[in-house]
């Protein structure tokens, strides 16, 4: 009886310290999985065999491979070109050859969380949608640079940090948990045993809104397309007018304001011109309309395309913007010296701003560096645009930003300002793209008497 009570100890010990002596695969680390060649067999070529203590006290490898123990689902020790690893009275070894052995030393760094046999759910090899809380959004894509509005996922197997731009907000996830986020820094720290959500624009306020401490992240297939996918257009709008100042340089006299065209729209401004060559003048223009299933298409547009003109190294886009000066019986009398424009997200609309309502961005998606042909005179592809919930400013101190009234007597007048004057641009409302003033020109003194439109 005592021998049998010492026999049954011994299986009982065994069974506890080899919790999968049974294991067929896969093997998950992080959100990598790999099929399991075996438990407890010679390892052979590209082979991936787990270790257990019934196999003995280490794995009897030679030194062509790559090992890592676990303990407690915890990588705890790697070896790389050693063989013959000390296998854990409490956990297993992990073995792997030929492009097994590239796998581990890709993914199993210490401090990685590893499953066997599905004992809790592995993530997808190759997720394509997050889902937090009750909020889904399909993935950009793993380990890639991040782009426009892209939602992206990087694991250790993409470096020790994300290496990612500013403008954009990071959540680390650890055993599917958010342990750590950041906005507006970049270039987020990748742990080891887990992974980062990176977002910019609409990824960006998306997790944002979503990715609080604590919150609960799974990673799965993306939502089933839209059938019936619909037109996320922009809507351009300018600011009520205001700010009036005279300024008499150079022989002239100008009528100076500042101007701010916004897109309250549902998707972004967005319009990309090619050309045939770096000196060549036969720019093609496109809009790029986006759709609610994440899609999009071009539209062909007839805006026109030059380069500085008004003191700034970049590519502009011709008449966008009209400055427009009336008498008060509605009788043209003026029309503003600038013609080119660059958009760019500068300026946060009152209400959307930080707020991530409508799809806006918290943060600038086209940026001074970014749009326009920024210092590339030689450019054959720009890109002009302006998020949802921004606008541009130009502000009086730049170059031709104003009206031209010399000669002009004093008296009453009316300042129009129109964005997209020749319909340019598919949007979702044409009613909002002007405002205007009344003024008192007096010598070199402007009073405000009115304003009409604007947003």
């Amino acid at each position: 009886m005592k021998r049998l009570s010492i026999l049954l100890a011994v299986l009982l010990v065994g069974l506890l310290a080899n919790p999968v002596q049974a294991a067929t695969g896969p093997v998950t680390i992080g959100t990598k999985s790999l099929a399991l060649t075996g438990t407890d067999i010679s390892r052979g070529t590209n082979a991936l065999v787990l270790y257990t203590p019934a196999w003995g006290t280490s794995t009897r490898t030679n030194q062509y491979g790559f090992e890592a123990a676990v303990v407690n689902d915890k990588v705890v020790t790697i070896a790389d070109g050693v063989g013959n690893m000390a296998i854990p009275s409490n956990g297993y070894v992990l073995s792997g050859h030929g492009t097994a052995r590239t796998w581990l030393q890709t993914n199993a760094v210490v401090g990685a969380t590893v499953d066997v046999d599905g004992n809790t759910p592995p993530p997808p090899a190759n997720p394509t949608s997050v889902t937090i809380g009750s909020a889904n959004r399909a993935l950009t894509g793993v380990d890639i640079s991040r782009t426009s509005n892209a939602l992206v996922l990087y694991d250790p197997a993409w470096g020790a940090s994300t290496r990612t731009n500013q403008y954009g907000f990071e959540a680390a996830v650890v055993d599917n948990k958010v342990t750590t986020v950041q906005a507006g820094v970049g270039n987020m720290a990748i742990p080891s045993n887990g992974y980062v959500l990176s977002g910019h624009g609409t990824s960006s306020t998306w997790l944002q809104t979503n990715a609080v401490v604590g919150a609960t992240v799974v990673l799965g297939d993306a939502p089933p397309p839209d059938p019936n996918p619909t037109e996320k257009l922009p809507d351009v709008g300018v600011q009520t007018l205001g700010q009036f100042s005279i300024v008499n340089t150079g022989g002239k006299k100008l009528l100076k304001f500042p101007g701010v065209t916004f897109n309250i729209g549902t998707g972004p401004i967005e319009v990309k011109a090619t050309r045939s060559s770096s000196t060549s003048d036969d720019w093609v223009g496109t809009q790029t309309v986006y759709m609610s299933d994440g899609s999009k298409k071009s539209l062909p547009t007839t805006l026109k395309f030059y380069w500085a003109g008004d003191g700034h190294s970049h590519w502009h886009m011709r008449d966008f913007d009209a400055y427009q000066l009336y008498d008060p019986n509605g009788q043209k009398l003026r029309e503003g010296e600038k013609h080119g424009f660059c958009f760019e997200d500068n300026t946060g609309y009152r209400d959307w701003r930080n707020k991530g309502t409508n799809g806006a961005p918290s943060s600038p998606v086209y940026t001074h560096t970014s749009s326009c042909g920024q210092a590339q005179p030689s450019a054959t592809t720009i890109t002009h645009g302006l998020s949802v919930g921004w606008g541009d400013t130009y502000p009086v101190t730049l170059p031709d930003q104003g009206i031209d009234v010399t000669g002009l007597p004093d008296g009453v007048y009316v300042v129009k300002l129109v964005a997209d004057q020749g319909g340019w641009i598919k949007e979702s409302n044409e009613s909002n793209n002007s405002a205007q003033a009344r003024v008192q020109i007096t010598g070199n003194s402007v009073a405000l008497l009115s304003t009409t439109g604007g947003l």
